[in-house]
């Protein structure tokens, strides 16, 4: 397969070209690669409430107005709200032989529709909405949430708990209990307040406590989805999603599985100081620590072990499969002629059996692969994706702590990117300051 005839042609005319003994040689044969299918993919069409954050409004004369964030973000019936992109299958490929290269299908995902949601009549590629209310993203598709509307949570509200999204226009004050089963997004002020959402945190001003004792604060904020907000100080923040800070994120616990980002839009303002910052998948700051010398500890890409564990479970998984198919093909193969067995149902159902198991094995066995193939992707390139980028300062007493490894800085460092390389904490000052990453 894949013979090029005009290559062979011209290394015959070569041949006869050269003298006695010499010989010559040229690629007359290639193969084809095959195409590995892609991934199903989401793409929302409509933004959230914390990507408020990241658009302050432009005034008349150029200017940016920081305060004022513009409206709230809401969706009418019928607005398309995401779209999913279908898995593809790939193309086979060949080697020069004419044997099939096979190729791997993409992963596929279900798009569900949520509440106050629903597929378009004509594509169920498409969600819409069927309600007014506030967009909420969810790990497999969208939600519209009824929206309750406060103006302050305080002792006259008492303690708020509601099925849907919450709007507080003004502030949430001292020992008040915010409950949401979407999203909570706050116009003003936290203060000394808790805060539990199963969607997204979005604060558009600051969060304020202080230490009630060792890594216990005041202020308490935990959201399934992202944490978003101006400023924070004297806060505990667990986001099972990205944490977004774009002013100060100050003496403050904070722990995501996602990533952490102290800074503005333009990267040139961010201070991450004190406390400790946890960010499984890596931490952006235009500035870590304090010219004082502020002791802060901030920790990436923990859980690598975790993952080189899960990735032995599946290769074992794969291989108990691999062994289980060959033996039902083995059972198969040792079967009497067909003409012995075709009037015997009892036969024909077993047989029907092992088929059918031997298929439910083979797909999951696909599965699986890709799953391995993607998780051993992960696994080996964890150190190089996972990382800290200081896009102007690190200052001393910041203790730097990336997988197994830790380092205390003993001095300033300018923008670099700190990362485990070759089980050394390396400090890259040539590497391009990455701007901060959106919401």
């Amino acid at each position: 397969m894949g013979l090029s005839k005009l290559k062979i042609q011209a290394l015959l005319q070569q041949l006869g070209t050269l003298k006695a003994g010499e010989t010559c040689q040229s690629e007359i044969a290639q193969g084809k690669a095959a195409v590995n299918g892609k991934n199903a993919r989401f793409e929302r069409k409509v933004f959230l409430a914390r990507e408020r954050l990241l658009q302050p409004q432009e005034r008349e004369d150029g200017s940016v107005d920081m305060r004022n964030l513009g409206s709230m973000i809401m969706v009418k019936a019928n607005d398309v709200l995401m779209i999913k992109h279908p898995v593809t299958e790939g193309a086979p490929g060949y080697n020069i032989k004419g044997e099939v290269l096979k190729q791997k299908s993409g992963k596929d995902i279900v798009l569900q529709a949520g509440t106050g949601t629903a597929f378009h009549p004509k594509d169920r590629n498409i969600l819409i909405a069927t309600v007014a209310g506030q967009p909420v993203e969810t790990r497999t598709g969208m939600n519209v949430d009824d929206v309750l509307e406060l103006k302050d949570v305080d002792i006259g509200t008492g303690h708020i708990t509601f099925k849907g999204s919450i709007l507080i226009t003004g502030d949430v004050h001292e020992g008040m209990v915010v409950k949401s089963s979407g999203d909570i997004t706050v116009m003003g002020f936290v203060d000394s307040a808790t805060l539990e959402a199963e969607g997204d945190i979005t604060v558009s001003k600051g969060v304020i406590g202080r230490q009630v004792k060792v890594n216990e604060f005041s202020t308490n904020l935990y959201a399934q989805g992202q944490i978003s907000a101006q400023f924070v100080q004297y806060s505990h923040l667990v986001a099972k999603g990205n944490i977004l800070v774009t002013k100060q994120l100050l003496h403050s616990n904070t722990k995501t599985a996602g990533s952490l980002t102290v800074s503005d839009p333009s990267g040139r303002r961010g201070d991450l100081v004190g406390g400790i910052a946890h960010a499984e998948k890596g931490i952006t700051a235009v500035v870590i620590g304090a010219t004082a010398g502020t002791k802060t500890d901030v920790y990436c890409a923990m859980e690598q072990a975790a993952l080189k564990q899960d990735l032995k479970l599946l290769d074992e998984s794969v291989q108990a499969m691999v062994v289980a198919s060959l033996d039902i093909t083995a059972r198969l193969n040792k079967l009497p002629p067909k003409s012995e067995w075709q009037a015997d149902a009892i036969m024909i159902e077993q047989i029907k059996m092992m088929l059918d198991e031997k298929n439910r094995i083979m797909a999951e066995r696909t599965r699986e692969e890709l799953e391995f193939d993607n998780l051993k992707l992960e696994v080996e390139g964890y150190y190089e994706k996972y990382r800290i980028d200081a896009l102007k300062h690190v200052f001393l007493n910041v203790e730097v702590h990336i997988g197994p490894l830790n380092h205390r800085t003993a001095r300033e460092h300018g923008t670099c990117c700190i990362a485990n390389v070759n089980q050394e904490i390396n400090f890259d000052y040539n590497a391009k300051a990455v701007a901060p990453p959106t919401v």
